[in-house]
């Protein structure tokens, strides 16, 4: 998907996100993930990962900016929310899950695993106007 605008103030390309405080907000690019499938670097499942398969000569996969978790509820496109940064930062041990309130390993897929950083506050993006089309709600 190419990106539908600019953002000016953090000079980075971004799209149309529905964000869990009213969005629309414009983010750079964003894996999101179920809530409740994160993958962590440490046995306490306190540091989470995001494995990245990296581009080759056939598809181009750049590391996203930021990972979110979504929450399905109902018709449409959920909102994105515990928005955080994905850093360069790989990760090369054992990686971990959680089932239920225990931390597990799990399997390692053959992929760079990144660090996913702290949590980012939606109010650094902007917001986007509200687009009404004739005849759609």
């Amino acid at each position: 998907m190419e990106p539908e605008w600019f953002d000016t103030t953090l000079d980075a390309n971004c799209t149309r996100h529905e964000t869990v405080d009213g969005g629309p907000r414009c983010l750079p690019l964003v894996y999101s993930n179920l809530a409740g499938f994160e993958q962590y670097a440490d046995d306490a499942c306190t540091q989470e990962v995001l494995g990245w398969a990296e581009a080759d000569e056939c598809f181009a996969n750049p590391l996203p900016a930021l990972r979110a978790d979504i929450e399905p509820q109902g018709c449409g496109v959920p909102p994105l929310r515990n928005v955080r940064a994905v850093t360069t930062v790989t990760h090369d041990g054992p990686i971990y899950t959680k089932s239920e309130d225990t931390c597990i390993p799990a399997d390692r897929f053959d992929a760079p695993y990144y660090l996913v950083g702290d949590n980012v506050s939606l109010e650094d993006f902007v917001v986007l106007p509200v687009r009404s089309v004739e005849g759609r709600r």
